[in-house]
């Protein structure tokens, strides 16, 4: 059952990643369209602040292929906590990014 999760939760964080990836390059190229410096560097701040959700899910991916090939038996439990810390924090960066800047 345990390698069912963590096969589960690995799919599921690269998944994510690349969900959070691809946001941050639409909120990067929306900024690239305004002409004050201003507003653009907003919007490349906001992209970058993504970084947080697409590291925290490409951890908990690296947890679980530790766990995986047996090397931590401590993995388990921070993969898991790793996906829900990232799946936190992409809910509130999503939340945070499209009320404020979209």
């Amino acid at each position: 059952m345990e390698k069912d999760t963590i096969i589960a939760v690995l799919g599921a964080a690269v998944g994510l990643a690349g969900i959070v990836l691809i946001f941050m390059g639409f909120v990067s190229a929306q900024g690239e369209n305004f002409q004050n410096n201003k507003r653009k560097e907003a919007f490349k701040r906001v992209a970058k602040f993504g970084l947080i959700p697409f590291s925290i899910s490409l951890l908990s991916a690296w947890f679980c292929l530790a766990w995986l090939e047996g090397y931590n038996k401590n993995s388990y439990q921070l993969a898991i906590i790793g996906f829900k810390l990232s799946m936190i924090s992409t809910l509130l960066y999503g939340i945070i990014s499209v009320i404020r800047y979209l």
